[in-house]
Formats: structure tokens, sequence, C-alpha cells
């Protein structure tokens, strides 16, 4: 079945009226289940609401090998113009609070009265958002989801939990994120704040788990160890009234992403630009700590003024 719309068309739509909204609901399921078998963590939907002008199902599937969800639904209204809906009026909410809505955003849906309606939502949640910070992936399923669906003057909640069952083989055959070691940076402030007086710029000096700020420089950084490789991913931005050079020969363990061997620098990051770049390196053990020199970051082209006044040192 074709992802490359928004909703993804029914099977089958259902014109009778005579048809049962509960069998047409459930035929439906199978068949979207038998034709994407990829969703294969099955979640028990709560109590669905239901009125007497509007019915609603539901089926919500987790892809264990992508982390994507999908969302089957079926409508059956008796307003007597048709019911339009668009992507933002379908939600997806995990417990910690984040959202998103279906990809991609395409089309809109026109469902005519007095018919059941069919069709699918794809959705990539980010899971974890305190993980997806750290690594820029979605991190493992949930055990409970929330579909919020907003229609004209109405809005509906739908709850969807994993069983318990599910839920177990679910941790111990298919989530990586347990695997994953996160390594955030530390810094003597005071010690960063007396350099940068001494040295005649400002003593502003904010950091934490992803973040160094610091007188008009802003370093967000990534660094966590998956399988047998090390990842640290830096973002550079440059709001200082100077030019900075970074060194990146001075990362011993490391190499550039898809380049190979980096070549030692200066990269030459003027006022107003940033520099992004990715490094991976093989370690089959994860290590205790790792370091970013003083001297990864210059304020010199000749390597002889560093940002920082001491070594970054990122631990567990």
């Amino acid at each position: 079945m074709s992802r490359s719309v928004l909703f993804l068309l029914s099977i089958f739509v259902v014109l009778s009226c005579s048809t049962g909204f509960e069998d047409a609901a459930n035929a439906f399921f199978v068949e979207v289940q038998q034709a994407n078998p990829g969703f294969d963590v099955p979640f028990v939907p709560g109590s669905l609401p239901s009125e007497q002008k509007l019915q609603l199902d539901a089926q919500l599937y987790g892809a264990s090998s992508s982390g994507q969800v999908q969302v089957d639904l079926v409508i059956r209204h008796a307003l007597s113009t048709p019911l339009v809906l668009n992507a933002t009026d379908f939600t997806l909410h995990t417990p910690d609070g984040n959202f998103s809505h279906p990809v991609p955003v395409d089309t809109g849906l026109f469902i005519p009265p007095k018919m059941n309606y069919s069709f699918s939502l794809l959705f990539e949640p980010v899971h974890d958002r305190r993980f997806f910070m750290h690594t820029g992936m979605r991190g493992d399923l949930n055990q409970q989801y929330t579909l919020q669906v907003k229609l004209p003057q109405e809005k509906y909640e739908y709850h969807f939990k994993m069983a318990d069952s599910t839920w177990l083989d679910y941790r111990q055959n298919h989530a990586a994120q347990d695997q994953v070691v996160l390594f955030k940076p530390t810094l003597d402030k005071k010690a960063q704040e007396e350099y940068q007086v001494a040295s005649g710029r400002p003593s502003f000096v904010h950091w934490d788990e992803n973040e160094i700020a610091m007188a008009g420089v802003n370093l967000q950084l990534r660094s966590y160890h998956w399988l047998d490789t090390l990842y640290l991913d830096l973002r550079l931005v440059n709001h200082s009234t100077e030019a900075l050079y970074v060194y990146p020969g001075e990362l011993q363990y490391v190499q550039e992403l898809n380049n190979g061997l980096e070549k030692n620098g200066p990269h030459v990051i003027k006022r107003s630009q940033r520099w992004i770049k990715e490094y991976r390196s093989y370690h089959p053990v994860p290590p205790d700590s790792l370091i970013l020199p003083k001297k990864f970051i210059t304020k010199d082209s000749l390597g002889r003024e560093a940002l920082f006044a001491k070594d970054v040192m990122f631990i567990r």
C-alpha cells in the first residue's frame, strides 16, 4: 500500500447504509493489517466515543523495526453535508507530552454523509524527548498513546495501550534504547567565566546536557555510544564579533562521517556563520568518558588562544 499521500485510502469504502458499522470496521482493520505486516506491535483501544450523529472506530499498530505508528480509522456520520478533515485535525500524543501529525502532509479528506469511510494514517513520533535531544533518534515505542481527533465543534480522544504481555515481548526482543550509552558535557563554569573576563570577553556562560553558550558562541553537542560505535555530533554558531578557528585534528578518536580522516584545519567560522559536523569512531566497548580538547576551537588562526579555559569532559 503506497504511503505517498497523507490519508492512505481505504481498501474499501462501504456505500451501503445497511452494512453494520462494527462489521465494516473489523473487516477493514483485518484487511489493513494483512497488507502491512511490518506494523507488528498491536495496541488495545480503550473505550471509543460514539453518538447518534457520528460513529468512530480506530486501531493502532507500531512498527518494531522503524518506530513508526499506524492508525486505522473508520468514520460514519449523519450530518447533512460532507465532513471535511485535514492533517492537523489528527494528533498523536506520547505519555511525556510529545505530539505529531500524520506524514506527509499532502491533502484533506472529504467524508460524505451516511457512509462508512475507512482510511489509515502514518505517524513518525518522537517517542522519548530526552533521548531524541541526545541522539537525534526517536527512541523505542511507548506502551501508551493518545490520538486526538478534532471534528467540527467536537474533540475526541482515543487511548491505546500495549498489552502487558506484548510490552514485555517488545522490550525483550525489539527495544534498542537501553543499549545506548549517553554522554553529557561538563564544564568548570567559574573557571570559564574568569578566563573570559581575563581575555576581555563578557563573563556569560551557560551549559546543560546538550549545549554550551558563552559570549556570543553557541555550541550544541551530542555524544553517545551505540553497539560498536562512538558518536559525536557538533553544531557551532558564531554570534561573537570575531572569527573562530576549528582544529578537527585535536580530536584523536573520531573520523568525519562519510569523509574519512578530516584535515587538521583550521576551519574558519566567521561572524554569523555556523559549522555542523558528525563524527564516528569504532569502539567495541563504550569508554567511561571522552574529551573535547580546549584547543579544538580557538580565537586565533595559530591555535594559541583557546575558546575554553579547560578541556570539556563528556561523562555518562
